[in-house]
């Protein structure tokens, strides 16, 4: 047996210590085959090198709270565009604890808003380390008085404030500030170590903080995916991703029933959580390792995340079962273009199984999933590596003849017959052996004259299964002639799905014109009614892309097509796209792809789409709407979407051209007209022995409340009232000594577009 790469030992430096820690030291050196400029191990140290060590004191940081021990979220967690950097603590729900400095250390940035983190304190510590606290009630005192007056002078909420480091100083265990819900969330401390490169740490790493975890729960493993990584792999006989759930049959431990049957090159995923002691919970795991034959081809440790590179979660998952809604898959496979250091020192495209690379025959799969404490559970399935039979059927008189690509590898045949005048099918099957050699094959053992139609079917000594032929006899008559084509973008390759309404007579004609190359590829039959072709993009050239494919169905020739633009741009050089009728057009700088793209622009009842919308972006790309008859005055904004609902781009209008950036995922862009403000409603004021109190809801329609111009005002003060978007509350209570008589309260609330609406109340003050 033929192993890619050399398994991996887990590290012993903190290892007998704190067993989590293995592998962030460890710095194995596998050989790789050099290419021109820069080797593949030297582009591995680029990754990995920042992260190899940690510089700072593991013994020197305090768990920030007194009043929670439990885990909500861990280190690493998915999140829809990032990992999570941190670690979320549980304060059952509850507000107002203290947070205490985990080491010594000052304020050196201070963020408010009533979005993501809310807010967050940034402690820079003497060796370039940070550690941050976010979803914060209020701060302490002395920074407290600090940001209102900042936020009363510049009549604004929401802040991100760099702090002279000669300000506010902290010694390791002083309250800096208190538990709360603002942000994202409900009420919870979210905690961070960073590096002096603001790279994000795993919390757990330092022993103080791994010790206030109690776990012995194992991980759970609930599904595991097997995707072809090119257009010539096979996953249990078809060309597409295919999930499977697992059984448990101890405690930690899970199989696949059956054997997987794969050809070519195949990437795994899995679908596992974790949860710490009697907590509902459920967090990501630590670690994950892949294992052929009891040989480590894959390990994955989210200890280290840099900072600039955390988007590429999308790379880590599997972005199309997470856009299906199958659910977060892990890929246990080092993707073309991730940089993310996980991964130990892998190459790119280590955990891939490339069949032809091993024997034919069943193997074991052995995946390993552990969690900070070293919890873990065990996954084992059989898979068989084998090449499917590859026949085909052809005529002679009325005998009728197989064909083999290598009639060594077929051990029987299966037929299926349809007699002339019958609906009903009968089958037998006969080995190789029984049939009589022919030229160019073997003959069958049917007369051609007496059936209508035969499906062969050929099996290999491992059981595997030709795709099957077809041979129709008869005449067709009547019947259903349409013929449907559909795409369909999997892993770097079209896959093309043939359908009709009524059996398909003779393989379908394929011609693919890109750009000014030609293609035909072979069509592979699933049924009497449906074929399947694929097209790799590493074949395609910019320019059109035609597709035509003709059959015969229903004894008539149907033919049907398929016409787009497609456009093939390469990371190192990026280009420009544009749409068929010249409104739409999206700029790619060079390095804003992780991995070569094949994509196209799709007209939809809202906009233009960009394809496939599961592309991953290194850096911004620009997008330019030419609003065309569309007037100006209506307020027209430029809105993306990446899977559901829209949200405004921003950016700037001229001359009825719409230009923007976004920076994560393909989608879908729109023009909306949005002339409606936001909407104030329910608003109560009371005054009560010098304190004032304000609620109201606030929500827009469409484009958002723009938070920096957002005001609420007492007597023409401001005041810095809190806005929570996921109740679309508004409340303020504060001291406001106010002389008798009557005083305003007013709220100004403008949405992002512009549109704006105010609300007023009087409070009144006896004597």
């Amino acid at each position: 047996m033929k192993v890619p790469h050399k398994s991996i030992s887990r590290a012993v430096i903190l290892g007998s210590v704190f067993p989590f820690l293995s592998g962030l030291f460890f710095l194995p050196a596998p050989s790789h085959t050099m290419v021109p400029g820069r080797s593949p191990i030297e582009r591995i140290d680029d990754i990995y090198a920042p992260f190899d060590s940690l510089h700072t004191d593991i013994g020197d940081y305090l768990w920030p709270t007194k009043e929670g021990t439990f885990i909500t979220s861990s280190f690493g967690d998915y999140r829809r565009t990032h990992f999570h950097g941190g670690i979320d603590i549980s304060t059952n729900h509850q507000k107002g604890y203290p947070v205490y400095a985990s080491r010594d250390g000052h304020i050196s940035r201070i963020r408010i808003s009533p979005y993501g983190y809310g807010k967050m304190l940034y402690l820079r510590h003497a060796d370039g380390f940070v550690t941050t606290y976010a979803h914060l009630q209020k701060f302490n005192e002395e920074l407290d008085a600090y940001i209102k007056n900042i936020q009363k002078e510049s009549r604004q909420y929401s802040h991100d404030l760099e702090i002279d480091p000669t300000l506010f100083s902290f010694r390791k265990g002083e309250v800096i500030a208190y538990t709360g819900d603002t942000g994202v969330g409900s009420a919870h401390l979210h905690f961070e170590v960073r590096d002096a490169g603001m790279n994000l740490v795993n919390p757990f790493l330092f022993p103080a903080i791994a010790a206030r975890l109690e776990d012995k729960v194992k991980p759970t493993i609930h599904a595991l995916a097997f995707s072809p990584i090119d257009h010539e792999s096979i996953v249990q006989g078809k060309q597409r991703t295919w999930t499977t759930e697992v059984r448990r049959t101890g405690s930690g431990e899970y199989v696949v029933k059956g054997v997987i049957r794969l050809t070519g090159a195949v990437g795994l995923s899995i679908r596992t959580t974790d949860r710490a002691d009697v907590m509902r919970y459920q967090t990501g795991t630590h670690r994950v390792e892949l294992y052929l034959d009891d040989e480590q081809i894959f390990s994955s440790v989210k200890n280290r995340i840099p900072e600039f590179e955390s988007k590429q979660i999308a790379m880590h998952y599997d972005a199309k079962l997470l856009r299906s809604r199958k659910g977060r898959f892990e890929k246990l496979y080092i993707a073309e273009g991730n940089r993310l250091p996980l991964y130990n020192r892998l190459p790119e495209g280590a955990g891939i199984l490339r069949t032809p690379e091993y024997e034919e025959g069943k193997h074991l799969l052995r995946i390993v999933t552990e969690d900070v404490k070293g919890n873990r559970s065990t996954l084992t399935a059989t898979v068989l590596f084998n090449h499917p039979p590859q026949i085909a059927l052809d005529q002679i008189g009325s005998r009728a003849v197989l064909q083999a690509k290598d009639p060594a590898g077929v051990q029987s045949v299966t037929l299926w017959l349809q007699l002339r005048g019958k609906t009903a099918w009968t089958s037998r099957k006969v080995s190789l052996d029984a049939l009589e050699p022919v030229d160019h094959g073997f003959a069958l053992p049917v007369d051609l004259t007496r059936i209508s139609a035969l499906k062969v079917v050929a099996e290999n000594r491992f059981g595997t299964r030709s795709a099957p032929e077809f041979l129709f006899t008869s005449v067709a008559r009547g019947g259903k002639s349409g013929l449907k084509l559909e795409k369909l973008y999997e892993h770097g390759f079209l896959h093309l799905t043939i359908t009709a309404k009524s059996p398909i007579r003779s393989k379908p004609s394929i011609e693919i014109l890109s750009g000014t190359r030609r293609f035909t590829p072979e069509p592979v039959a699933l049924d009497l009614d449906e074929y399947t072709a694929t097209f790799p993009w590493t074949e395609a050239e910019s320019g059109s892309l035609r597709i035509n494919v003709s059959a015969d169905v229903g004894g008539k020739t149907i033919a049907v097509h398929d016409e787009a633009i497609l456009f093939v741009i390469q990371p190192a050089s990026g280009g420009t796209i544009v749409s068929d009728d010249g409104r739409f057009q999206a700029t790619f700088p060079a390095g804003s792809l992780y991995a070569p793209l094949a994509c196209w622009i799709e007209k939809t009842a809202e906009g233009y789409a960009i394809r496939p919308s599961e592309t991953v972006l290194a850096k911004a790309i620009t997008i330019r709407y030419d609003s065309e008859s569309m007037r100006a005055s209506d307020r027209l904004g430029l809105f993306f979407s990446e899977e559901k609902g829209y949200d405004l781009v921003q950016g700037e209008a001229e001359a009825g051209m719409y230009t923007g950036t976004i920076g994560r995922y393909l989608g879908t862009f729109a023009l909306f007209p949005d002339t409606t403000p936001p909407e104030i409603s329910r608003v109560r004021s009371s005054y009560y022995r010098g304190s004032i109190n304000i609620s109201f809801r606030m929500r827009d329609n469409r484009s958002g409340i723009n938070i920096r111009r957002f005001q609420a005002l007492l007597d023409d003060e401001f005041l810095p009232a809190e806005f929570d978007p996921d109740l679309r509350r508004v409340a303020y209570q504060g001291s406001h000594p106010l002389p008798p008589g009557k005083h305003t309260v007013k709220i100004e609330a403008v949405d992002r577009m512009g549109n704006k609406t105010t609300a007023q109340r009087t409070v009144s003050v006896s004597r």
